[in-house]
């Protein structure tokens, strides 16, 4: 959020309009360990919770410029099955209050037409 905080400065106030993107892929279940960072990967963590179930998809949010032509990926997480309906508008509220933080303006999210979007 850093990056995309010190870019937006540069932006003229026409230009900072933007909309969040999310979207679920599917994964391949797995773990691997990471000798650099002494962590286990693979495990379900939605940012305020892990657990030890194998997570098979994640659930990525996006930001992208409506005038101006930008796209940065700004957030991830790992779950098992689709996200819950409840996590979901957990993570959009909290991504959508740091997008807010940068000075870009949202005007719409988009998502395909999953169940719990």
């Amino acid at each position: 959020m850093s990056v995309l905080k010190e870019y937006v400065k540069k932006l003229k106030p026409v230009d900072r309009y933007c909309s969040i993107l999310f979207d679920e892929i599917s994964l391949s279940s797995g773990i691997q360990y990471t000798p650099a960072t002494d962590v286990i990967d693979g495990f379900v963590d939605s940012g305020a919770y892990k657990n030890q179930s194998l997570a098979d998809h994640a659930l990525v949010f996006t930001v992208r410029g409506i005038r101006k032509k930008f796209k940065q990926p700004i957030c991830y997480t790992f779950c098992q099955a689709a996200t819950k309906q409840n996590e979901l508008v957990r993570l959009l509220k909290e991504v959508i209050r740091e997008v807010h933080k940068t000075r870009l303006i949202i005007v719409a999210n988009i998502s395909d037409q999953g169940r719990a979007n």
